[in-house]
């Protein structure tokens, strides 16, 4: 297992090198300094604290789900997104979602198993959002999105995705003869008390409002970035939300840290075969709005070391 996991890290590794390697080719070949340069001081000062204060309000929205789930304050909730998202934008592989478990374990006495399990029900119900959105890129605009079919076999994957994750459920809670039979399984059987544990929290209606509020913030804070950054371009909703869920899809892969290259790329991509965008204008607007994004998470990274050395929370009773 151990060789495994080190070939899959060393395969993944190479992979960056040499997508990297592209990336600076691409750049090299496409990208003109002076225009390059002066479309970064462009971007207007107010679609940049509109990113940092509606990015940041998102985290306390993470953070009041993640408390609705696992039964936990607030504040410590906040400080364990804040550590997951900072480590995520430093370390590749998506390594920060392993960290987030020892975090939460050594400083708030959370436990691993049910932080992880939670942590799967948070990409369900982002996995449900992200495929509304892009249903809608797709739906809304008819007529544009004809264009753009790529984007009906993403959403068709996500179709495929929740399906599969609808069946699991209704296996968890299955009381079949065959269901008994696997749960006999200490590990399954750990996995599905733990699932229903949660599910029975009468404050899981508020996490799924939490979701839909974060998702909100996030298609807004888009919108109005696009819109301010771009104000000499055609930039619809359909195009917001094209890449809201383009872009929600590259931090997904776990390859470079929080995403680096990828969502530029994707971003990059839509703006100039779609909107018209020019190519230093739409890495300018990506690579400013992907700082925005991280700066302000890692810094709250590093407030919930600080603060985790400096509380001390008892341990549940055994």
């Amino acid at each position: 297992m151990h060789y495994k996991n080190t070939a899959k890290y060393i395969v993944l590794t190479l992979g960056n090198l040499v997508f990297f390697y592209y990336l600076y080719l691409w750049f090299q070949s496409n990208i003109h300094w002076d225009s390059f340069i002066k479309a970064f001081f462009e971007i207007p000062l107010s679609a940049i604290f509109t990113v940092l204060l509606l990015g940041i309000s998102t985290l306390g929205f993470y953070a009041e789900r993640l408390s609705c789930l696992i039964g936990k304050k607030r504040d410590i909730c906040f400080w364990v997104v804040s550590f997951g998202f900072g480590a995520n934008n430093i370390f590749p592989f998506r390594i920060g979602d392993i960290l987030k478990l020892f975090f939460a374990r050594k400083y708030f006495h959370i436990s691993a198993a049910k932080l992880l399990f939670v942590k799967v029900m948070e990409k369900f119900f982002d996995l449900s959002a992200l495929l509304v959105i892009g249903a809608l890129a797709v739906l809304l605009f008819g007529a544009v999105a004809v264009k753009h079919d790529y984007l009906v076999w993403i959403a068709a994957f996500l179709v495929a995705c929740l399906g599969i994750t609808f069946m699991a459920v209704a296996i968890m809670q299955s009381e079949s003869k065959w269901v008994k039979a696997i749960r006999k399984n200490n590990q399954i059987n750990d996995i599905c008390i733990l699932f229903h544990e949660v599910i029975s929290n009468p404050a899981i209606k508020r996490s799924l409002y939490a979701t839909v509020i974060i998702w909100v913030v996030t298609v807004f804070m888009m919108y109005m970035y696009y819109r301010l950054t771009l104000q000499y371009f055609q930039v619809g909703l359909y195009d917001v939300l094209s890449l809201v869920f383009l872009t929600t899809m590259s931090f997904g892969i776990p390859a470079a840290p929080g995403g680096v290259g990828l969502f530029e790329a994707a971003i990059v991509f839509y703006l100039t075969k779609f909107v018209g965008v020019p190519t230093e204008k739409s890495l300018a607007t990506a690579l400013v709005l992907h700082f925005l994004l991280a700066f302000p998470q890692i810094i709250f990274m590093l407030f919930a070391i600080i603060k985790a050395n400096l509380i001390v929370v008892p341990k549940p009773p055994l």
